[in-house]
């Protein structure tokens, strides 16, 4: 038995779908796994993905955001379905700014169950070396502030590899039957990101939620288990 692995797509892939997007302006809204089995490091998957849903809507700091909805089945080498992901993108038609309903501040919470310190942009570059995601917006400095940004962000599917760290050491990917993150909020160069689980979610789900030093949520999510 190989080691379980979590696949990965980030916002710079386009899954062959013209969206007329403007990649300066593109972000990570949310992204859901749903597993039939775990996925193994050497496990040869392939990929079907379909456009779910597009539609716009008026976001909450003015302009109209349009919304994108992937679906990729993976199979394995012998035809079995393995898992689906969902991946929703927005473009915002401008440079986002952190909503201030991500202040978690005032928020009870215990000790956190994974912490990382210190995020340096280095970990955007590695993070997209090792997903694809070559989004400039994330590792290119003038381009991000060009664009109206303060710096270069990381990657929403960087800030829930954080968070399924600490998914993975409670629940144990094998027993993983789900995981699906929010990305409410921006992770910045110097940020620290703490990890919270809390077991009394709805119908059994782990609610899942990562946090900054400085009390910015910035993933909100759940996971489920197999009985």
């Amino acid at each position: 038995m190989g080691v379980p692995a979590v696949p990965s797509r980030g916002v710079g892939t386009d899954f062959g779908f013209d969206l007329g997007f403007d990649w300066q302006y593109v972000v990570h809204g949310e992204q859901r796994y749903e597993y039939e089995r775990p996925v193994y490091v050497g496990d040869a998957l392939t990929g079907e993905t379909t456009l779910e849903d597009a539609y716009q809507r008026e976001g909450s700091q003015g302009g109209t955001m349009t919304f994108a909805v992937f679906r990729t089945d993976f199979e394995d080498a012998d035809g079995e379905h393995v898992l689906s992901a969902y991946n929703t993108r927005i473009e915002t038609g401008g440079a986002i700014q952190d909503d201030a309903a991500a202040d978690g501040s005032g928020h009870e919470r215990g000790d956190p169950d994974a912490v990382v310190e210190d995020v340096e942009r280095r970990d955007f570059v590695k993070y997209a070396g090792a997903s694809g995601d070559f989004n400039p917006i994330h590792y290119d400095e003038p381009y991000a502030t060009d664009a109206g940004n303060p710096s270069v962000f990381g990657q929403g599917m960087f800030s829930a590899g954080v968070a399924s760290r600490a998914v993975r050491e409670h629940v144990g990917l094998d027993a993983l039957a789900s995981f699906q993150t929010r990305f409410t909020s921006r992770v910045f160069p110097d940020d620290t990101l703490r990890v919270f689980l809390d077991e009394s979610g709805e119908n059994g789900a782990i609610d899942v939620e990562v946090v900054t030093d400085d009390d910015r949520t910035v993933v909100e999510g759940s996971a489920t288990s197999r009985e």
